[in-house]
């Protein structure tokens, strides 16, 4: 009897030591003002550090929160919240806002400027002047490179769920068997972490990051519904 023939399963991922009591991550805005960002004591704890599965989690299509996109190409990269920074801003690259400070004047005649805090793909949080970032595309939107060895054991057995991205997955690995700093190895990694970018653009639902800031008390915060950016 002839069978039918299937996909093969997705790779098995091999478990690391993660952290299991982390408050979960608020996918909700912290109150019914404008613009909606997330809770602030989850922000002072994500900005400590990098979270490579949270940044991928909350740039999900559902999550309320707002998208904004550089418009400058010379942006300091600074994080002002003390925590870890990343590769260099690019031009139209894609961020989430995850707060707003406003700064006093120096001097009587001079508007007050606003700060924003915001979460890069890559997990990374950077400090921005609002003048450097827009709500609209500039340009083709970019991203920060979603390294997939970062992601923790549940996102990448989530990702791999995905056909394109398991495919482009076992092209990298070919790539790279021989030489992890070869062109091809450098190309497909690219690949993957575009590939990856469009796949949760365009709506692919992940669960639960296991690695997250620990600390908050953004679980425990009143649920807010958002009403748009």
């Amino acid at each position: 009897m002839l069978l039918g023939c299937s996909e093969p399963p997705p790779p098995v991922v091999a478990p690391r030591a993660e952290p299991q009591e982390a408050p979960d991550i608020p996918t909700y805005c912290a109150n019914s003002k404008k613009p909606c960002v997330p809770p602030q004591d989850f922000v002072e704890q994500l900005c400590k550090g990098r979270y490579p599965s949270v940044g991928v989690y909350l740039f999900q299509k559902y999550t309320p929160f707002v998208r904004l996109h550089t418009n400058s190409r010379t942006v300091e990269l600074k994080n002002d919240r003390g925590g870890p920074t990343s590769v260099p801003v690019i031009f139209a690259e894609e961020l989430l806002l995850l707060r707003v400070t406003t700064l006093t004047p120096d001097k009587p005649k001079k508007p007050p400027e606003e700060i924003y805090d915001v979460l890069r793909w890559d997990g990374t949080c950077a400090t921005l002047p609002k003048r450097d970032v827009v709500t609209y595309l500039p340009g083709l939107p970019q991203a920060t490179p979603v390294e997939f060895n970062d992601l923790d054991t549940t996102m990448r057995t989530a990702l791999l769920r995905d056909a394109k991205l398991r495919k482009l997955h076992a092209s990298r690995d070919s790539a790279c068997q021989s030489a992890a700093n070869s062109d091809s190895c450098v190309q497909s990694n690219k690949a993957l972490s575009e590939g990856i970018v469009a796949a949760v653009r365009l709506g692919l639902r992940l669960p639960m990051p296991r690695q997250r800031p620990t600390g908050s008390s953004a679980n425990r915060a009143t649920q807010v519904p958002s009403s748009g950016p």
